[in-house]
């Protein structure tokens, strides 16, 4: 006889209730992280979450340093939320001497 088995009913139902809301939560995430792939910011407020100054911005967009991602919408520069937080992790170092981004394993 397993575990379950000799479970009373009232921990039985708390059990299959977690089970229940953890899928709930993960949905819920899912959903989340969607609608954060959505948001867009023009190139003042991108500078703003990127601690920079709108005219170096603009130099990494035009190939001066490396950029975040960005898309080109009609006449506007937009920045995807999601690609501005990508590309603040990926500016994490361990080192001073260290070029690349950091590995975490």
């Amino acid at each position: 006889m397993n575990n379950l088995e000799t479970t009373s009913p009232f921990l039985k139902a708390v059990i299959s209730d977690l089970s229940e809301l953890s899928d709930y939560i993960v949905e819920a995430q899912k959903i989340l992280d969607k609608a954060r792939l959505h948001i867009f910011l023009n190139e003042h407020e991108a500078a703003q979450i990127l601690s920079l100054k709108v005219e170096e911005v603009r130099q990494r967009r035009r190939g001066k340093r490396r950029p975040p991602h960005y898309y080109k919408i009609g006449d506007h520069v937009r920045y995807s939320l999601l690609d501005l937080l990508e590309y603040i992790e990926s500016c994490k170092r361990s080192s001073t001497s260290q070029t690349t981004a950091a590995k975490s394993h």
